[in-house]
């Protein structure tokens, strides 16, 4: 199993056959950038404060490289809060800041044969990434030993299955029947008094997630 990061899974899992994300999703720009960022979190790069704001604390490491555009951007920038940094990554015309957090991300993938890269698009500069279903089905696997045969659970799965399952990729790889056993895992994994750490970051994918919502709906009017 290769080591990736929640977001190089998240994206791994949502691509199509096609190399794209699913059309008219809005959801997954969100999810991609609330998985870099709750990997930044994780990693001790940056924090967020009581008023919802991100500061830059630490350095990138050689293993999160993937997010360094997303992490260049926060760290030449004042402390923003998260509806300012998901209006430039998932609500602008050009989603130019998406767009090389995606290709980071992708170009990961590729170097580690998870993906197929392709250029393509009306100019020929886009960047598709083609998933390799073997890479794909072994995270989809892990999922399932850890979340719905009792394995170790990882912190970094429950905030991926929290990720897939808030963008509606769940119901790609699992029976209804299974969706609604790992949802009900997560609920029970965020109430154990055991699983502070695990809480956290779900808790910070749901925080994410809602903020960046709101936000959305907020620019659309």
């Amino acid at each position: 199993m290769k080591d990736l990061s929640i977001s190089q899974e998240y994206v791994l899992c949502s691509l199509n056959k096609k190399g794209k994300f699913p059309a008219l999703s809005t959801e997954i720009p969100v999810c991609v950038l609330a998985g870099g960022l709750t990997k930044l979190l994780a990693s001790n790069c940056i924090q967020i404060d009581e008023k919802n704001k991100v500061c830059v604390i630490g350095n990138l490491s050689e293993k999160q490289f993937h997010l360094k555009s997303l992490f260049d951007w926060l760290n030449t920038s004042k402390p923003m809060k998260i509806e300012k940094i998901t209006q430039e990554y998932s609500l602008t015309f050009t989603d130019k800041r998406l767009n090389a957090l995606v290709t980071d991300i992708g170009n990961s993938l590729a170097d580690r044969g998870c993906v197929t890269s392709r250029k393509g698009g009306i100019f020929g500069n886009k960047f598709y990434f083609i998933p390799n279903p073997d890479e794909v089905d072994k995270v989809i696997q892990k999922i399932r030993a850890e979340l719905l045969e009792n394995g170790t659970i990882s912190d970094e799965t429950v905030a991926l299955v929290s990720l897939l399952e808030k963008s509606h990729q769940i119901k790609k790889y699992f029976s209804k029947y299974e969706s609604e056993q790992l949802k009900a895992r997560l609920q029970e994994i965020k109430e154990a008094p055991s699983n502070q750490l695990v809480k956290q970051m779900v808790d910070y994918v749901d925080m994410i997630i809602a903020v960046t919502a709101v936000a959305a709906i907020s620019t659309a009017h």
